[in-house]
């Protein structure tokens, strides 16, 4: 009877410990789960230009520097017909430290200046990553918002300098889905939509009508 008793104390010793062990090996396992999703959702959040460190957003803007640098040559050249029937050219050349300039006083009041460049007949390109290409609303909100103070930045710059400009286009990139979602450019007080991807489209229209007195024209 003591030899029974004996082995079935081992048995559930045994069972206990071998329990034991299993529920630390899934507690383990659910633990190293856990961590990896944590460390996804940071870097989906990284995304976002506004969740980097800083040290994150100075490469991110260095990065920017050189695609400036190796498109800039090209933009500055770029001739579009509608803009280019006048024989004669009277406008001037802008200057390395005025295309800096330009660079800098919009890089003071918006975080997300993908691309400036400007052309030698008044022409301005400007390219701002939109904040979060999943939300809609949001998205209609900052374009309807900022379109306008990019216009009005350079619109400003440009009064200072005692010059007037031909047109400026504006451009709302999706970085996380690599794709132009608006266009506009303005010329002669005249605000002319583009482009609109279609997927945005609504949003937009929905967006401009609820902050429509943002718009200054």
């Amino acid at each position: 009877m003591k030899k029974i008793f004996l082995i079935m104390s081992l048995v559930m010793a045994f069972s206990c410990g071998n329990k034991n062990n299993i529920d630390k090996n899934k507690k383990i396992e659910k633990n190293t789960t856990t961590t990896e999703q944590v460390k996804q959702n940071q870097q989906e959040e990284k995304t976002d230009f506004d969740k980097l460190s800083k040290k994150e957003q100075e490469e991110y803007l260095k990065k920017l520097e050189k695609i400036e640098a190796k498109y800039e040559k090209e933009l500055m050249e770029l001739k579009i017909p509608e803009f280019n029937k006048s024989q004669t050219n009277d406008s001037k050349q802008l200057t390395e430290e005025e295309v800096k300039e330009i660079k800098d006083v919009l890089r003071e009041k918006f975080k997300r200046i993908g691309l400036t460049a400007a052309t030698k007949d008044g022409r301005f390109y400007i390219i701002e990553v939109i904040k979060d290409g999943k939300n809609k609303e949001e998205t209609a909100k900052e374009v309807a918002l900022e379109r306008p103070d990019i216009i009005d930045t350079i619109g400003e710059w440009c009064k200072n300098k005692g010059m007037e400009f031909k047109v400026i286009f504006v451009e709302f990139y999706d970085k996380v889905q690599n794709k132009k979602i608006s266009q506009s450019a303005y010329h002669s007080h005249l605000l002319e939509i583009q482009y609109e991807d279609k997927e945005y489209k609504d949003a937009l229209r929905e967006g401009f009508s609820k902050y429509k007195r943002a718009t200054k024209f």
